[in-house]
């Protein structure tokens, strides 16, 4: 059952672009917006008459009214069809943020040609995404390619570890030695880890492990091999 929060603020505190009659209800948006939401902002209509769907950065989903007064946050649900509107907006969203990310910004276990696949965001500290670990020949052995996302939630250690494990000559290894608990050698390098931690935070992620399958469906916490398979399978149903 979802609890709808829906946050009015009201964008006094910012100057307003001027807009004329003669722009479109999405130009008009897009320049009242602008100052407040900088960067890119897709305007879509909703179900609701006189209400805006906002994706701002192509990460972040809120709702407007044509005058751009009012912000309304939170998950718009279709009762009659019993569906989440901005849950399936957020979908896409993320599915479309993976898909642009260059391949090397993930260390993967699994065939790479496996029939599926997901994106872990992982803390090499954290309990659960040790099991995770410990049991990936289980979700290889149902042909899915793990794609791990470094993302040290726990403090300055996860952080340290997860700089080394990624530049490790074998990421694979160093990540597999790591969450096995065992040290391994201190490196220093420039790594993604800071892109990482802004995308969780933009996919409202609070902990690891968090599993992202590929229709964008994410899935918060461990979930074991076969019920992940089961997951899978219920995502492609739509």
């Amino acid at each position: 059952m979802y609890r709808i929060f829906f946050i009015i603020i009201t964008l006094l505190l910012y100057a307003t672009p001027a807009v004329t009659e003669e722009m479109t209800t999405e130009e008009k948006l897009k320049q009242s917006l602008s100052n407040s939401f900088p960067g890119t902002l897709e305007i879509n209509d909703t179900p609701l008459k006189g209400i805006y769907e906002i994706v701002h950065n192509k990460r972040n989903v809120f709702y407007t009214d044509a005058s751009a007064q009012f912000i309304m946050q939170g998950p718009l649900i279709d009762i009659k069809q019993r569906k989440d509107l901005t849950e399936e907006r957020l979908k896409l969203v993320r599915q479309q943020t993976i898909a642009e990310m260059p391949a090397n910004r993930f260390i993967e276990f699994g065939d790479p040609e496996a029939e599926h696949e997901i994106v872990v965001f992982t803390d090499v500290n954290c309990g659960y995404c040790r099991k995770l670990h410990d049991q990936r020949d289980k979700y290889i052995e149902g042909d899915i390619k793990i794609r791990y996302l470094l993302t040290p939630v726990l403090g300055p250690d996860s952080t340290a570890k997860a700089t080394s494990v990624w530049c490790a000559d074998n990421r694979q290894t160093a990540m597999t030695t790591a969450k096995s608990g065992q040290d391994i050698p201190a490196i220093s390098c420039n790594t993604e880890l800071d892109e990482n931690m802004d995308l969780i935070r933009d996919f409202n992620i609070r902990g690891t492990p968090a599993i992202l399958l590929k229709d964008g469906t994410l899935l918060r916490g461990y979930v074991a091999p076969e019920d992940l398979l089961e997951q899978i399978e219920f995502s492609k149903e739509g």
